[in-house]
């Protein structure tokens, strides 16, 4: 009420849509990216991905490709390592052992295929990562490490330490190499997230999970 007068205010409800992308299979592991090089943005997961249709992307139905099997990391990165115009896949095993990039290879038969390439498989959990330029100079960088009792130390290597890593991409020899940002104390929950929080022009990397809530202050190299 304002003086003798009532404010009527109204309560927007926002309306959700159901949209169907494909009833054929879903599963752990998630993210987007241009797998055929049709330009259009798919769908990848656990069980292979979703191509989106050309037209209609909200009502169409989504072709299912069943060309991997992987319980992946939260995102799945998509991007064009080798830069040979096709997309490349960086994905963790999001309750095992493993990190991997899968270079995309040249189709056969209307199937993409794949060759993989360990990056890391010296921790598990690798639940899910994130891409960043921490280091400033240009070009993004792969963070991850433990997820902490992901499954509550069901999991293999489930009870073994925290840890969480950087990984610089080498673009001539093909090749990940890693860096300690923290280990003993320090895993990962869900996401990973980068700011400036301190405002000094460098990103510092956010963190919570099992392990506890972290945040990592970047002070240069």
């Amino acid at each position: 009420m304002r003086g003798n007068k009532f404010i009527t205010v109204r309560k927007e409800v926002p309306a959700l849509q159901k949209i169907t992308i494909g009833t054929n299979k879903n599963g752990h592991g998630l993210g987007f990216g241009d797998i055929n090089g049709d330009g259009r943005e798919d769908i990848i997961f656990e069980a292979g991905w979703y191509e989106r249709p050309q037209s209609n992307a909200m009502t169409a139905p989504w072709k299912y490709h069943n060309d991997w099997f992987i319980h992946g990391s939260v995102p799945m990165l998509c991007c064009d390592m080798n830069k040979d115009g096709k997309t490349d896949i960086i994905v963790g095993h999001g309750h095992d052992y493993g990190l991997f990039w899968w270079e995309q290879l040249e189709p056969k038969d209307g199937k993409t295929q794949w060759k993989e390439h360990l990056i890391d498989d010296s921790f598990s959990q690798p639940h899910t990562l994130h891409w960043a330029d921490l280091d400033g100079d240009g070009e993004g960088e792969l963070i991850t490490g433990k997820c902490f009792h992901a499954h509550n130390g069901r999991d293999p290597g489930g009870n073994e330490q925290p840890c969480l890593y950087s990984y610089t991409w080498n673009p001539n020899k093909l090749k990940f190499t890693r860096h300690t940002i923290e280990e003993g104390n320090v895993g990962t929950g869900r996401k990973i997230r980068t700011a400036d929080i301190n405002d000094d022009g460098k990103l510092d990397i956010a963190v919570a999970g099992k392990s506890g809530t972290y945040i990592l202050f970047n002070t240069g190299r």
